[in-house]
């Protein structure tokens, strides 16, 4: 019993922790997501306002991380700023409403972000590598789900030891049970039975009071069939000795007939 429960209720916090882990990864991952685009859009941003160019300039390239660029395009599609690492064609469909698009550049796939910039007519790109924005999710939702995992193991232990807990009242009837003696027929005593297990005592304490009276009223067949036969057979040792003191009769015709009722009376004792 205690196996079977300890496998059962792991297996179902198992599932249904395996089953909540994997909504909320999906979940954390949309919402990573959304914040790296949020922060995309604010580093679109900070570049409009930073940088004012409104002629290409070829000393406006700057330094950026590998995993992010930037393009800044004009009206008429003149590259005006870029990061040294940003290609020199054109990512977006300038007329395109879509703000968020994927693009493949240098043997990555990028998440790239337009900003029209209506004050100084131009239009600001900004992207980032999708397999870092990807491996930085995947790494903060380990981290939150790590600790879940672990604790399975603690978990497990401690319903082992609960249940073990749960079940010492049954440990204590069979105990008792083994501790009896053949012939020891008195009622199980225990101090404060659960619920569940209050009921099979009555009924074992039940069972010995019928083996108890069962026992009783053979022993006093026993006894009473011992007496009826005891007389008759006591009778027939008087009429044997009567016999035998008889002269007119041989006493050695009777030696069988006196052992016979000497075995019969061995037999009922």
């Amino acid at each position: 019993i205690r196996l079977y429960l300890l496998l059962v209720l792991v297996a179902i916090i198992t599932l249904m922790t395996f089953l909540s882990l994997l909504q909320g990864y999906q979940s954390s991952i949309k919402k990573a997501e959304l914040l790296f685009d949020g922060r995309l859009e604010n580093m679109a941003e900070i570049i409009a306002n930073a940088n004012q160019d409104i002629e290409p300039r070829i000393a406006s390239v700057f330094e950026q991380s590998p995993t992010v660029f930037f393009q800044v395009w004009s009206d008429d599609l003149a590259l005006l700023a870029h990061s040294n690492n940003a290609p020199s064609q054109q990512l977006f469909d300038f007329n395109d409403s879509v703000t968020f698009t994927e693009n493949n550049f240098n043997r990555y796939r990028w998440r790239t972000f337009l900003l029209r910039d209506h004050h100084l007519k131009r239009w600001v790109v900004v992207a980032e590598r999708a397999d870092i924005r990807y491996t930085l999710a995947e790494n903060i939702v380990l981290a939150s789900v790590m600790p879940i995992v672990v604790a399975l193991p603690i978990l497990a232990l401690i319903i082992w030891a609960t249940i073990g807990l749960g079940l010492k009242p049954l440990r204590t009837l069979n105990r008792q049970l083994n501790e009896k003696q053949a012939d020891d027929l008195s009622p199980i005593k225990m101090a404060e039975a659960p619920k569940e297990l209050s009921q099979l005592v009555t009924t074992v304490n039940a069972l010995l009071a019928r083996l108890s009276a069962a026992f009783t009223r053979e022993q006093q067949f026993s006894a009473d069939a011992a007496h009826e036969l005891r007389t008759p057979i006591s009778n027939l040792k008087v009429q044997m000795h009567n016999l035998q003191t008889n002269q007119a009769i041989n006493e050695q015709e009777l030696i069988p007939m006196a052992a016979g009722i000497d075995r019969m009376g061995h037999v009922v004792e």
